[in-house]
């Protein structure tokens, strides 16, 4: 019963961690995973024999190693730019050409310009 439990949460954890980036899910689903590899060391499923528990020990290492592979592959992409704008293409990591010289930035701006253009938006003529 406990190693159903530990394999549902390790799923699921695994499964987060796929879904949402975040290092602390990845961690959890690694630990959870290492968690039933020790488990199943000490406590093997009923009617396994000497193979079938070496070959879940071998899975579930696996499984923890994976997860954490997958997140640092994609902190290397999201690094690398190819998740910008939400794409997950690999032609989307492609720079975007930059702006031509003759054009002035919002950073040229000077505050109060800045101001009265907020202040235009905001109070537009027609409502």
């Amino acid at each position: 019963m406990t190693i159903w439990f530990l394999l549902v949460l390790a799923a699921i954890l695994f499964f987060a961690s796929l879904r949402y980036y975040n290092i602390l899910l990845s961690l959890f689903a690694s630990v959870a995973w290492l968690v039933l590899w020790r488990y199943n060391l000490a406590n093997p499923p009923s009617g396994i024999d000497q193979t079938g528990k070496e070959w879940l020990t071998y899975i579930f290492i696996g499984m923890a190693m994976v997860t954490m592979l997958i997140y640092f592959i994609r902190r290397y992409r999201i690094g690398q730019g190819a998740y910008r704008n939400g794409g997950r293409s690999f032609d989307s990591g492609i720079p975007e050409p930059p702006a031509p010289n003759n054009s002035s930035g919002l950073m040229d701006e000077g505050i109060d310009s800045y101001r009265a253009r907020v202040r235009r938006a905001l109070h537009s003529e027609r409502r």
